[in-house]
Order: structure tokens, then sequence, then C-alpha cells
């Protein structure tokens, strides 16, 4: 064993971040290291942590200042501190062993550090930030002027190759938290547009709807229930029906109006999908001319435009998700990851 190491994050939801954090925690065990999780509150993903005989433990944050917490976590050799949320506590822990902190938001971060009652301030206390993508990147930078390096996210390779019948419509969707951030409105008013046109194609919504977003998606699952053409599954946990759900569809599409990188953008080339991203998404490495495009954010007319491509030519649509699934292989895939996290760990730990 080459020592331990803690991954911090607030929850375990089934979300992007405790995915991420997941995946990274896979890895660090396969490079030969003990990981220990660390959340601040319950959630359903723990069960996952467990099944790869990962720790998880649970704490109050209150007691990151206690006098026995420094004992503790002198016990590890570095921890990686998830999300801007948890900025303050990477501060202290920074006093007692190398930590890094990784943020997972972009063009938002202010507006989450408001909802979560979070400061900036502790951010610049960080010595030690990173980011997932150049767009992120770029955004930290001009919103809160913190420099921060990149840690490019992964998402395991579960590909499996398609038994389905060829169908007459096309099949595009949207997959995330039922939420404004997300685009959903974006993505919907676009198809509307497109089916003036075309009428081979169907649009499949994926994702858990949030108490506090209510105003935004009740008036958008009004037109669903209204329309025969959008489905909406409601949230799929169990990641084998998720990929499940990828490997009968043919376009995915990422409407955010801001994403760090998007963990369904990488899942949609590893299962070699055509891919359709806003300029505010990190994961635009992912996409060439070839194998999908990036629209500008909020611009309904032009995703219209770019969906009806592959509705008209959608017996390219296979070839295309081809080519997703090399740049997967080539710059989201377990392999690349293992390469990047060995690095970035090898500045901290000899």
């Amino acid at each position: 064993m080459k020592g331990q190491i803690i991954l911090l994050t607030p929850e375990l939801s089934y979300t992007g971040a405790p995915e991420s954090v997941l995946n990274m925690a896979d890895i660090l065990v396969k490079m030969g290291y003990f990981v220990t999780v660390v959340s601040f509150s319950e959630g359903e993903k723990e069960v996952e942590f467990y099944g790869k005989g990962i720790e998880v433990i649970y704490l109050e944050k209150e007691e990151l200042t206690t006098r026995t917490f420094p004992v503790w976590i002198k016990n590890y050799r570095l921890c990686i501190v998830n999300t801007s949320m948890l900025a303050a506590q990477a501060a202290i822990i920074q006093h007692y062993i190398p930590t890094l902190l990784i943020i997972r938001e972009a063009k938002s971060i202010i507006e989450f550090q408001q909802i979560f009652q979070t400061r900036v301030e502790d951010i610049k206390k960080v010595k030690e930030v990173y980011c997932v993508s150049e767009y992120a990147q770029k955004e930290i930078e001009h919103q809160i002027n913190v420099e921060c390096r990149i840690l490019y996210n992964y998402v395991p390779d579960r590909y499996f190759k398609s038994k389905r019948k060829k169908s007459i419509r096309v099949k595009f969707a949207i997959i995330g938290t039922i939420e404004e951030r997300k685009g959903i409105d974006v993505c919907i008013n676009a198809f509307n547009m497109l089916k003036t046109q075309v009428d081979n194609c169907e649009l499949h919504i994926v994702g858990r709807t949030l108490e506090w977003q209510r105003l935004y998606w009740e008036p958008l699952m009004t037109q669903i229930d209204a329309d025969d053409t959008i489905f909406y599954h409601g949230e799929i946990q169990n990641r084998d029906e998720l990929m499940q759900f990828y490997e009968k569809m043919d376009v995915i599409i990422v409407a955010s109006r801001d994403e760090s990188c998007s963990l369904v953008a990488l899942e949609a080339a590893m299962m070699g999908k055509v891919l359709i991203v806003s300029q505010n998404v990190g994961a635009q490495y992912l996409v060439k001319h070839i194998n999908g495009f990036v629209f500008q954010s909020g611009n309904i007319k032009q995703l219209a435009k770019g969906m009806k491509k592959y509705v008209k030519t959608q017996w390219l649509n296979k070839a295309r998700g081809k080519v997703s699934r090399c740049l997967y292989q080539k710059y989201a895939s377990q392999r690349f990851y293992f390469k990047q996290l060995k690095m970035v760990i090898g500045r901290y730990i000899e």
C-alpha cells in the first residue's frame, strides 16, 4: 500500500460531482492507495463506494476545528477536496497535509457561493486549486481571479454493441437534473421548432426534479405531458439501466447554460453517440465537426438547425458515433485519466 488518501465531498447523491469522486477513488485504489471518502451528508450513492471496497465516513463540518482532528488527518498523505463549496475546509486541512481543491463549477461559481452561503475569499486561501476543463479554467479566472490547473474528468468504459433494430425516428436525448442551468427549456423549444420541418424524431429526457427549481420545471412538465413525441423518464440511478438508455438513443444534447465539464457528454462519447453541446460546456474537446457540433448557448434556432442535420442524414449517425468513441478513448478514458492523475499525485506524494 502506497499510503492513504482522503477524498472530501459535500454529499453522496446521484449527481455529477459524487460520480466524479467515485471514479477518482476507483483509480486511486488501482494505483495502490488506500482511499477514504469523507462526506458531510449521507446519500444513496454510498452503496457504490462500498461495492468497490472504498471506506466512507460521515463528519460534521465543526469536527474539523476540534483538537483531535489534526491528529486524525495526519494519518493521510494527501487530501483532495471536491467542489468550491468546501473551500473553507480545504483551507483548514492544508495546514496539516498537502491538499488539493477541485472546483467543479465554472461561470456560475459566484452564484453557487451565494446559494450555499460560502465565500470566494476561502477559495483564494487554498494554495493548490484545480478545475476540469479549459472552459472552466477561463471562467474561474474571469469570475473570481483564481488561477487553477486542469485535471480532466473520465468515465469508466461501459460500451456494448447495439442489438436494437434500426428505427425510422431519430432519438434525441438530454440527461441531467431538471433545472434552468441545464437548458432543458432550450432543448425542448429547439425540438418543437425542428418538428415544424421534420416529423421522424423524438426527444427523451432523463433527470430528477429539484424542489427549489419547481417554478422552472412545472411548466416544462405540462408541455411534455401534452406532446406524444417528448418522453420524460424520471431519474435513472442504476448505471447499467442508464447505459441501456444511452444505447437506445442516437444523439445526446448537453444544452447547459454553464457546465464545467459534463459527465453526460463523456458518457455519450463513450457509448458512441452523436454529441451536441453548448459553447458553455467544458467537454467541447470531445466534439469535432464530424461527430457533432457546438452551438451558442441559449440559441434555439441554431440548435434546431443542427438537430435537423442529424435527422436528414441519419444513416451517417452510426459512423459519427464511432468518431465520438475514438475521442473518448483518447481524452476521457481510464487510461488517459490514470496517467494525468498519477502525474498530479506525484507533485505532492513522493
